[in-house]
């Protein structure tokens, strides 16, 4: 009878505990049931928030891509991938001045890097060194810097009230996150263009327009995101063009030049093929190239024909960027990994468009000087536009540039940090240091301004 018993018992335990796992398995797969049509239904909400959200654009083809043109405006543009014929032929000319030499400034990306490449160029007027150049071009953060280094040192004060005060700092404004995730940047535009509006008016149209006519070239490069390309367009020729729009299309190419994909939102630049009116998208130059020094196509050249030849020409390159190794143990977080990763890569591309650049310019025998960020200086990921660490970034370039250590004349990258890297206390500007930058470019006014 025990034993009975005991079958019995067993047999119900085992029924009883089926029918436990029958429903955990009938739960679960409930669970993961009710999990699918949740995700399904959140999918849908956002492709039908994704459709409300993005604005319809009208279709074009690539061949009506390859002849647009900006209404009204005639040759101020052309690829960044071309060749001297095709920027000839496009209308985007070499300087034209009476300089015995080419004097040729190219300013690369690099966010708030770009604090370093202002301070070269304070340091640079205060050293009483500075040339006026030919020819000035600008890629991301270097296309807001590019237009004030072009007009010389009375321009300085902007590069020093937009790298040194909080100015970039109230750039990062998050928009609403279902419109920022949805829309086509996670950041406000309306900072950036506020930016732009005070520094670019007409006084500044005006002056670059005047040092058009004197031979003298601007050139500030976005990606079209439609071509995946980069345009090069002659600023100077639009300044210079007394069309009423000009000024409007001269601070949209600006906006588009520094506005990172995703981060900001693109800007839509009206155009026109054949009679057909339609709308490019243009973003950060960066996203196409960190720095442009001549059109890619000469770079794998075996030689330097259809170089426009001067007695001299000297290339600075300023990298507003490290493009030393920076060891630092990752944190195994998707974000930061991806962060990370792209760190990395902007690096080695902008190393290899460097290599690149000198070997053309030992080909065509042009003097070939290069700046860059050469020590680690700790920032937060969270806060890249935090004011202690771009002055730091300002006096590395102003205390460089002021003692002539700032240029290497080879793209050679050495981590010049001792044991330690420098404080944001060490680095920080002092107001000695600013006052120096503020006699220096009154001083120089008057010789920079001369015709």
């Amino acid at each position: 009878m025990v034993v009975g018993s005991t079958h019995r018992t067993n047999r119900v335990v085992q029924i009883t505990l089926k029918v436990y796992i029958a429903r955990r398995r009938h739960a679960i797969l409930l669970a993961w049931l009710q999990v699918g049509i949740c995700r399904s239904i959140a999918c849908t909400i956002c492709l039908i928030l994704a459709a409300c959200t993005a604005v319809p654009r009208t279709e074009f083809t690539a061949q009506e891509q390859k002849i647009a043109q900006v209404s009204g405006f005639i040759g101020i543009r052309t690829w960044g991938d071309g060749t001297f014929k095709d920027f000839k032929r496009d209308g985007v000319t070499p300087p034209s001045t009476d300089s015995p030499s080419s004097q040729y400034l190219a300013l690369s990306g690099g966010g708030a890097g770009g604090a370093f490449g202002a301070g070269v160029l304070l340091g640079w007027t205060a050293s009483g060194a500075r040339p006026v150049f030919d020819l000035v071009s600008g890629v991301s953060t270097g296309a807001l810097i590019a237009p004030f280094a072009f007009l010389g040192s009375r321009y300085d004060f902007a590069l020093r009230d937009i790298y040194t005060g909080d100015v970039a700092g109230n750039l990062l404004q998050m928009r609403f996150i279902p419109a920022g995730l949805l829309g086509s940047g996670i950041l406000q535009p309306e900072p950036l263009q506020r930016l732009v509006e005070q520094y670019a008016d007409e006084k500044l149209l005006a002056a670059i327009a005047r040092e058009y006519s004197k031979g003298r070239r601007l050139l500030v490069i976005t990606t079209n995101m439609d071509a995946q390309r980069s345009v090069v367009w002659d600023m100077g020729k639009i300044a210079a063009s007394g069309r009423p729009e000009a000024l409007k299309l001269f601070r949209n190419i600006l906006i588009a030049a520094v506005s990172v994909p995703a981060v900001l939102p693109p800007v839509l630049i009206d155009v026109e093929a054949e009679g057909r009116h339609f709308q490019e998208m243009h973003a950060d130059g960066g996203t196409s190239t960190q720095v442009f020094t001549v059109p890619e196509g000469l770079l794998a050249a075996a030689n330097s024909l259809g170089i426009p030849q001067r007695k001299e020409a000297e290339l600075y390159i300023v990298i507003n960027n490290a493009l030393i190794p920076e060891f630092e143990v990752t944190s195994n977080n998707t974000f930061v990994v991806g962060d990370r990763g792209l760190e990395t890569m902007i690096k080695s591309q902008t190393r290899s468009m460097l290599d690149a650049t000198y070997a053309f310019s030992k080909r065509a025998r042009i003097g070939f000087h290069v700046a860059s960020i050469d020590r680690s200086i700790p920032y937060r990921a969270l806060d890249p536009f935090n004011v202690d660490y771009m002055r730091a970034l300002f006096k590395l370039g102003y205390d460089q540039a002021l003692s002539g250590q700032v240029w290497k004349g080879a793209p050679t990258f050495v981590d010049r940090s001792v044991s330690k890297s420098p404080t944001h206390n060490e680095l920080s500007p002092d107001t000695a240091t600013l006052t120096a930058t503020n006699r220096t470019a009154t001083q120089l006014t008057a010789r920079q301004t001369q015709p």
